[in-house]
């Protein structure tokens, strides 16, 4: 079932996340949640926990959905974990699982480094 972009943000802000403007070429919005479990990125002292980002692209006809983790670990490397091409069709039904996943990746690599 193709979800509505207006049924998709109802469930994002029923979710907890939150929504930011976004003039970046086919880049329309992009929305954010914080996972407070997951070790924090390096450069963010004061936040608990990872950000995780859903970004919105328009395609002349239909959105497609990136979900991405980006931060910096404890040796100072920057990582940029990310699912993309995720369709209208799936976003609702699949965003608390890859979040999930991407946030075991970030970790494992997180604890890896202080080893």
């Amino acid at each position: 079932m193709k979800n509505n972009v207006d049924e998709v943000r109802k469930f994002l802000t029923e979710d907890g996340w939150h929504h930011y403007a976004s003039g970046n070429g086919m880049q329309s919005e992009y929305w954010c949640k914080r996972w407070k479990d997951a070790p924090r990125c390096s450069c963010n002292y004061d936040k608990e926990g990872v950000q995780v980002v859903l970004n919105f692209y328009w395609l002349v006809d239909r959105y497609s959905y990136s979900i991405e983790v980006r931060g910096e670990k404890p040796d100072g490397m920057w990582v940029c974990l990310e699912v993309y091409g995720i369709g209208e069709d799936e976003i609702i039904k699949v965003l608390n699982a890859q979040s999930d996943q991407l946030v075991a990746a970030w970790t494992s690599m997180v604890v890896a480094c202080k080893h």
